[in-house]
């Protein structure tokens, strides 16, 4: 981590100022962006554009011990969407979550890939440990079609949407993904990973019959702890 903060978001403008770009040109319709700024005195180390011909955005953003950039989000491009060494190669659906790695100086990605199924699929944050490895944490409507590797839920809970969890190694490789939910709505909203073993979740859940609770839980809706892919 080289302690120059790192912005991301979502523009509309063709005329976006890009300096250092991977992506310099608009994808259209709406694109993801990502900035790096010197923290001496503001200049900006690079800016650029990341996206495909709809509409894309940025949620969050993380960085490693060796300033690798880690930017999660949401994506409806099934063209040009920028892709590299990807886990899902393809949209999956309406919207699909996408998980993008970029070097520290921006000049190169590391990986990129889409995450979702045939429904609305949206990664809302991320967290990287110690090994550079990216936690991954958001909401999916995809019933059967989510891509789950060692999973800790292996089927959608129900109602409109389950939250999901997804670790990534440093180079891009699935460790897990997974459901997460009951017979109502859930979402996450945040994620830390103090450790390589175990990440922290914390979100909202509607669902009062059959949450996944772990059995040493205090009320059973506030917080969820992951030991790897396990409760």
């Amino acid at each position: 981590m080289d302690g120059n903060p790192v912005l991301v978001g979502h523009t509309k403008s063709k005329d976006f100022p890009v300096f250092n770009a991977r992506q310099p040109g608009y994808g259209g319709r709406q694109d993801a962006f990502m900035a790096k700024l010197d923290s001496a005195d503001g200049d900006l180390i690079f800016s650029s554009y990341h996206g495909g011909n709809r509409k894309d955005k940025a949620q969050a953003v993380a960085t490693d011990g060796l300033g690798g950039i880690v930017v999660v989000g949401l994506t409806k491009s099934k063209k040009d969407f920028p892709l590299q060494n990807a886990y899902q190669t393809s949209l999956g659906g309406g919207t699909d979550a996408f998980v993008s790695k970029l070097s520290a100086d921006g000049a190169e990605w590391i990986y990129s890939t889409y995450l979702g199924g045939k429904r609305t699929d949206e990664a809302l944050t991320v967290a990287m440990d110690a090994d550079g490895a990216a936690h991954i944490a958001g909401y999916t409507g995809s019933k059967k079609s989510f891509p789950l590797t060692a999973s800790v839920q292996t089927g959608y809970g129900g109602g409109s949407k389950d939250a999901f969890l997804a670790k990534f190694r440093a180079d891009g490789d699935l460790v897990f993904s997974s459901y997460f939910g009951g017979q109502k709505k859930e979402s996450v909203q945040g994620i830390v990973a103090p450790t390589t073993t175990g990440i922290f979740v914390t979100g909202t859940t509607e669902s009062w019959k059959d949450f996944p609770f772990s059995p040493t839980a205090i009320q059973g809706n506030r917080m969820i702890i992951f030991e790897g892919n396990r409760l």
